[in-house]
Formats: C-alpha cells, structure tokens, sequence
C-alpha cells in the first residue's frame, strides 16, 4: 500500500516537472535575432501556464441493493482533501498571456472517506484518488472539465468482507422477511413460519447454504432485529410459528 501511494506521489511531481522543462526548452526570453523571435512566438501558442494548489470537500454517500424494502442504509458525511495542479496552455488572442487558451489539464490527488449511516453501525470507506480531468474554458474564468479517475481502496470499516457479511446479516435477513411479508405493499395480518421459509428459499436459494437455517435465524433474532430496526415499535411479531402484524 505504501508503495502504491508513493508511486502516486511521486508521479503527480514528477508531471511538475517536466512541465517546467518544456516551458524553459521552449523559447521564452529576449530572442536576438528574426528566427529566434518567429521561434519565440510560435511556442507561445503552445506555452504553458501552471498553477498548484490545494482541494477539499464534502462527500455525500449512500448505498442501495434489489431488496424492496431497505431501512438500514442512509446518506452519510464524510470528506476529501489533497493537492492539484493545473496545465493551462494555448493563448486566446494573439496579444494574450500565455496559458489563456481554450485547453486545460487538472490531474489531482486526493485523500477519500466515505462514510454510510447504517442500523448495523456506520460503514467507512477510505480511497486514494487521482482523478486526470481535461479541462475547457469557453470563458476566461469560467471552465467546464471531464475526465477519468482511478480509485484504490485502502482502507474500510467493517475490515474485511466476512466481518461485512456477519454484520449485516440480521439486517439483510431482516428486509427479505419484510419483503415477503409484504410490508407497505400489500401487508399481510399474519402468515405462517413455513409459508415464510418456503418463499424466502425460492426467491433466494443460495441463502439456505450460505447461513443457519432461516428458520433457526427467525426463532433466535426477528423479534429483537425487529424492534431495534423499528425504534421499539415493532410492526410485526414471531410466536409459535406464526407472524402477527401488531400495527
């Protein structure tokens, strides 16, 4: 990982400087004589202009899947922070300074957290971005940029997938029974334990190999899961086999 984000580093400087080289390689100066100056003004054309400076922000996530019904996952608030630099070349007019043209070039480097407000606990994702974006300018001090970005992932809360998985279980078990249940689209007054399971399997097979039984899961965690997803006004109730809408 170290590795990975000096190499980053040292790319995003390394740009600096051979910018710099061109610039000074280029022609600018006092030309002496009438080919130097032809010279002169002809690299003016493709003279850069380049700036440094720092970036920071607001992050804004959130995060969604196919279940119908899905209360645990809502926008959260994290931030970015890095450094920038800015190749403007080209002149608009041919008494311009140099770097005003129509073309700019803006590669960052960024620091990332996203963070996911979730019933199961906040999910925090840490990135390194390097977004390179093509910069136009159809005014002077007014810009519209494009471009890619490359995102590497180094670090996140839960750590790894299968603490992911264990902690969202109850959550994810949690939304299929709601879904099969029909909550807010046609909600069901009761329904049997097995007439649940038998639904839940055939809408998602690969679960009844993946965890405990939904059966055992539902008899130990819907009632608690339940009233702690709905701030202890709980809609439903499991006893003996049997779901019972309580609102």
């Amino acid at each position: 990982m170290k590795k990975i984000l000096i190499f980053a580093i040292g790319l995003f400087l390394s740009m600096g400087t051979v910018v710099a080289q061109v610039k000074v390689n280029r022609g600018y100066g006092n030309p002496s004589s009438e080919a130097a100056r032809k010279s002169s003004t002809k690299s003016h054309g493709a003279a850069l202009a380049v700036k440094y400076g720092v970036k920071a922000g607001v992050n804004f996530s959130n995060m969604s899947n196919d279940m119908t019904f899905d209360p645990s996952f809502s926008i959260g608030t994290g931030f970015h922070v890095g450094a920038l630099m800015n190749l403007h070349w080209g002149q608009r007019t041919a008494s311009s300074l140099p770097g005003t043209g129509l073309w700019g070039l803006q590669p960052e480097i960024l620091f990332a957290n996203h963070a996911i407000k979730s019933g199961g606990g906040d999910i925090k994702l840490n990135y390194i971005k390097v977004p390179v974006m093509l910069k136009v300018y159809p005014l002077s001090a007014l810009s519209v940029e494009v471009g890619p970005e490359f995102s590497y992932l180094i670090s996140s809360s839960p750590e790894t997938f299968e603490e992911c998985k264990a902690k969202y279980k109850n959550l994810v078990l949690h939304n299929i029974v709601l879904a099969i249940l029909g909550f807010r689209v046609e909600t069901r007054d009761e329904m049997q334990m097995l007439q649940l399971c038998q639904k839940f399997y055939e809408m998602y097979p690969g679960l009844k190999n993946e965890w405990d039984t939904v059966e055992e899961w539902i008899a130990m965690q819907f009632n608690s899961i339940h009233t702690q997803t709905f701030s202890n006004r709980p809609y439903y109730h499991y006893e003996g086999g049997m779901f019972t809408r309580k609102i």
